[in-house]
């Protein structure tokens, strides 16, 4: 009896070991089929790549469709163009067709034979010395790096708006990439951007060498003729846009501001517009605002035009007026404290410290006029970046404000009619949206003109 009990256990404590190691060695083989090179979790990984690549594939060849439809009714070229994609890539033609992955970083490109048949797309890696990855990459900019970056990342991507932010100052700028020298082009002076081509006439040089003494920028200038500057865009892949209209630093001011008597100016929310101020004054202030790693100007004709390409902004080619505030659109009351013009005293509300037609307070603009009841219309300019209409809709376009209406904005521009003429942009609060699109030139006046209703935007060269 006790020598059975003795080899019964022993039985057991072998069947028992076996059972271990044959369960380690199953163990074994399930993870390494599960976790393995060849295994199911990389199979499965695989194949959501693939069928995450193949989606961005089809998503950038409808894209490509839609470009060619616009080719072949509008005469638009694909060159330049940008889309964003369900999939979570950027589409984007240079001398090519690209399609960017922003959640893989993954690139796909293919080609854009002259009849127009789109080529297999690849996966490729870009060059790091070429436009096309400097203008999709601006986090490798110098002034972002290091213990010496001047700048700092806000939001955003490189095809969905890349906000940064001087860090002295906290004034807001957006990247405008230019993927090829060809992208980077003043479209004619027309009223409808997308479509046919009118007021050719004003459609003029850009004069971006100019300061208010006639001079060029200096001996370490970035900028001085159109070629130096088309030169310095394609080198950098692009150039920054202010944010927002510029604004002057006291957004309370008590004193009308002219040529002689600016201050600080930002591109931050929340602030008045800078406007009364000449072309003259606008260039200068813009020449000469930022130059720690960047050259600061006024915007071009060029730039804005490529700057609307990169928005899309045939959205707004018959219409503008959800985009921005214009005579005709209606708004919502907005933060208290923002200040507005009418273009016209009210009488009904007291002078603010002499300047009858500047007041500190919430307003709603609802088509009526505060002048006068035979009016049917009302010209309020609203704060910088605080505009909205009555739906709800905001002029944030790939996290650029204010370009549709609000004021007109100088840029570098003359005009051919006129060379003495400059051209203003975007349209404002004192037109209506149907009419003066965004995209539409305007040979206003002279350099030294100035109006309640003009201002203008800066650019930001990268050195």
């Amino acid at each position: 009896m006790k020598g059975q009990m003795k080899k019964t256990n022993g039985i057991t404590l072998i069947a028992l070991v076996i059972t271990i190691i044959v369960m380690l060695i199953l163990a074994g083989v399930s993870i390494s089929l599960i976790a393995g090179e060849n295994g199911i979790l990389k199979r499965a990984t695989q194949a959501v790549d693939t069928h995450k690549q193949a989606t961005v594939v089809e998503e950038a060849q409808m894209a490509f469709v839609d470009w060619q439809m616009d080719y072949i009714t509008d005469g638009v070229a694909y060159e330049g163009r940008y889309a964003e994609i369900q999939s979570g890539a950027v589409v984007c033609a240079g001398g090519k067709m690209y399609a960017i992955d922003n959640t893989t970083s993954k690139i796909y490109e293919a080609s854009l034979p002259a009849n127009g048949e789109l080529g297999e797309f690849a996966e490729s890696t870009l060059n790091k010395t070429s436009q096309i990855y400097k203008a999709t990459h601006p986090e490798e900019q110098a002034i972002l790096k290091g213990d010496s970056a001047t700048y700092e990342y806000v939001t955003g991507t490189w095809g969905t708006g890349y906000v940064i932010k001087d860090k002295s100052t906290n004034d807001e700028f957006v990247w405008i990439p230019v993927v090829s020298d060809s992208a980077y082009a003043k479209k004619s002076g027309s009223r409808n951007y997308h479509m046919s081509a009118q007021n050719v006439a004003d459609h003029g040089r850009d004069v971006v060498a100019l300061d208010v003494a006639g001079d060029d920028y200096g001996t370490n200038a970035l900028v001085t003729s159109e070629a130096t500057e088309r030169a310095a865009v394609n080198a950098a892949g692009g150039f920054y846009v202010s944010r927002y209209e510029i604004g002057i630093d006291n957004a309370t001011r008590d004193a009308k501001q002219t040529d002689a008597n600016w201050g600080t100016v930002k591109s931050q929310k929340g602030l008045e517009p800078a406007r009364d101020i000449s072309q003259t004054k606008s260039l200068e202030i813009a020449n000469a605002w930022k130059t720690n790693g960047v050259q600061s100007g006024l915007i071009t004709g060029t730039q804005w035009d490529t700057m609307c390409k990169f928005i899309g902004w045939d959205k707004c080619d018959s219409d503008c007026t959800t985009w921005g505030n214009y005579i005709n659109v209606k708004s919502k009351a907005y933060a208290d404290g923002a200040m507005w013009h009418s273009g016209y005293q009210n009488a009904a509300a007291p002078a603010k410290n002499g300047l009858s037609n500047w007041y500190n307070t919430a307003v709603t603009k609802d088509n009526r006029d505060m002048l006068s009841a035979k009016d049917t219309t009302e010209r309020v300019v609203f704060a910088t970046g605080s505009f909205e209409n009555e739906n709800g809709g905001t002029t944030v376009q790939k996290n650029i404000y204010d370009v549709a209406g609000n004021v007109w904005e100088w840029t570098t521009e003359t005009i051919t009619r006129d060379a003495t003429h400059r051209v203003i942009r975007g349209g404002s609060t004192y037109n209506d949206g149907w009419n003066d699109l965004a995209t539409y030139r305007y040979g206003y006046d002279t350099a030294s003109d100035t109006s309640w209703h003009v201002g203008f935007r800066a650019v930001l060269y990268v050195k």
